[in-house]
């Protein structure tokens, strides 16, 4: 007999899936990241979001426990549906740190809110409106 608190949905008062992301870095480069994740924390991106997220390093290894956004990547189809909110939220923001590549892959639609959220934490970085524009035009544009 399944026992009565579990026996319904009904009674879930939170739930959440977590994604964790594992990468391996020389030390210079982990202290970067490290430091642009700290940055991260302190943006908001407008009509794009960050999902929450905590990290822990162990050696040379970054760990990223991040929240996952249930819905459907950005496709080849309706990439241009988004196109203005990213350049202007993302590529043009006034944010220390911001996305420094635009694979459509790291962009989920929320099935509940129908919100954009970026998920590589990992591609987070210190650059310039115009190094950005570029990586844009290069990765999200023309890919």
């Amino acid at each position: 007999m399944a026992h009565p608190r579990l026996a319904s949905s009904g009674n879930i008062v939170h739930k959440s899936l977590m994604m964790i992301h594992t990468v391996s870095y020389d030390s210079y480069n982990l202290d970067h990241k490290v430091e642009c994740l700290e940055k991260l924390k302190e943006c908001k991106f407008n009509r794009v979001l960050i999902p929450d997220f905590e990290y822990n390093i162990f050696g040379n290894v970054l760990t990223i426990h991040m929240n996952y956004i249930k819905g459907k990547q950005i496709s080849e189809e309706n990439r241009m549906n988004y196109k203005d909110i990213i350049y202007e939220d993302l590529v043009c923001s006034e944010n220390p740190v911001s996305v420094m590549g635009y694979n459509i892959e790291n962009f989920i639609i929320s099935k509940y809110d129908n919100q954009i959220y970026y998920i590589d934490l990992t591609d987070i970085g210190f650059g310039t409106i115009s190094q950005r524009k570029r990586q844009f035009n290069n990765s999200y544009i023309i890919h």
